[in-house]
């Protein structure tokens, strides 16, 4: 190898090496963050004037455990898919470019982003429903919400889901025909 390659190589490594570190600090802190907003900051007054109920004192205390346990979800699954993404990032951080692991690594990242969508898109419409479950007729919540950003994890969930397998499908070909030669 030419100098100037394994220079880039070693710099795609290192900084392999740091977004490895970085996904898993964020698989970390996201869902550590919601729950510490549901337990000790305003997200639960945030929801409750999102769906249009008592910004305070509305529902029974095990509804609002229920409904912080349903609000972490999404950020549990995307935290499983930056544990994913960090271990396709030590792969190449230990220059196995084209492994077996690391195409396994990527669809699992793309599941578990598609999940985190698929749980955006699922959990406003649960968190009504628990939160409003005490209620009278007529008051009870059902609110579907779409977000963009919910709609956008899915599909880029599923393309690097499919990358991910179409990458493992290339490497068992490839093998098959290295076999040839």
């Amino acid at each position: 190898m030419s100098d100037p390659t394994s220079r880039l190589l070693e710099t795609l490594q290192y900084r392999a090496r740091w977004a490895g570190w970085i996904y898993r600090l964020v698989g970390l802190a996201f869902p550590a963050a919601v729950l510490l907003s549901w337990v000790f900051g305003d997200a639960r007054v945030a929801v409750a004037v999102q769906l249009g109920l008592a910004p305070t004192g509305h529902g029974a205390p095990l509804l609002w455990v229920v409904a912080g346990g349903l609000a972490v979800l999404p950020a549990l699954a995307l935290a499983r898919a930056c544990f994913a993404a960090a271990d396709c990032f030590d792969e190449f951080a230990g220059a196995d470019w084209f492994g077996t692991r690391v195409p396994a690594a990527l669809a699992r990242t793309g599941r578990w982003i598609t999940a985190a969508g698929a749980l955006a898109l699922v959990v406003p419409t649960a968190l009504g429903l628990v939160l409003s479950a005490g209620a009278g007729p007529g008051e009870r919540v059902l609110a579907f919400v779409v977000s963009s950003h919910a709609v956008l994890g899915l599909l880029i969930g599923l393309l690097i889901w499919a990358l991910g397998h179409v990458w493992s499908m290339a490497r068992a070909i490839a093998a098959e025909n290295a076999e040839f030669i």
